[in-house]
């Protein structure tokens, strides 16, 4: 007799959203990911392992690790070369067993910048992570930050750059305000419940409204 087992809307999506088939290894991934919020890395650091250890394709286990070796690399816990060599080998796994994957993009994108202070590559890794995590906080909150980036992003052609949400754009404005000698950054402001440019005087620059 043959039992077909019929699942809901609701189940389907949930298998389907599962990053990892087998049972034992995603029930590793969430306890490391609990275990480094709870200030543990070398046990968020050994359960990752072991979750991709137990499954060898476990992209999403390989991102996290490149994520905990390049943060205890650039919090200075231990900022060794050996620490941020692990970081690159992880998610270069990551990125062979899914190139598409928008987290492995945005985890070489972070090991650029906080690695080797590479902000183009950085922002290039950014933008394919962006066509899958549109609303990810973390893709640009870092960019313009720290001396020489900016003016990185402000070399890019403009429609590369009008690809970034309205938090880059508006420190572009700010220092392109500043270079002109105007209070023209004034007269823009961005909603922080939707990141998008108000602008009480002037029409919104072109580059602004492609950045939405």
């Amino acid at each position: 007799m043959h039992c077909e087992t019929r699942l809901s809307p609701e189940e389907r999506t949930l298998v389907a959203s599962r990053p990892t088939a087998n049972g034992e290894a995603h029930d590793l991934y969430l306890r490391a990911r609990s275990a480094w919020s709870l200030d543990d890395p070398d046990a968020a650091i050994a359960l990752m392992e072991r979750a991709a250890q137990l499954d060898p394709d476990f992209a999403l286990a390989f991102v996290a690790l490149s994520s905990f070796h390049r943060r205890l690399y650039f919090q200075n816990v231990d900022p060794s070369p050996e620490r941020l060599t692990m970081a690159k080998q992880a998610v270069d796994r990551a990125l062979e067993l899914d190139p598409d994957l928008p987290e492995a993009h945005l985890a070489l994108g972070r090991y650029y910048y906080n690695g080797h202070r590479d902000y183009r590559r950085a922002l290039a890794e950014y933008e394919i992570a962006r066509q899958g995590l549109p609303n990810e906080p973390p893709l640009y909150n870092d960019l313009g930050r720290e001396p020489g980036e900016l003016e990185v992003v402000l070399g890019l052609p403009q429609p590369t750059l009008g690809l970034a949400p309205a938090i880059l754009h508006r420190r572009v404005v700010l220092r392109r305000g500043r270079r002109r000698g105007r209070a023209r950054s004034s007269r823009w402001s961005v909603s922080n419940s939707s990141g998008v440019y108000t602008n009480r005087s002037t029409p919104m620059p072109a580059f602004a409204i492609a950045g939405r």
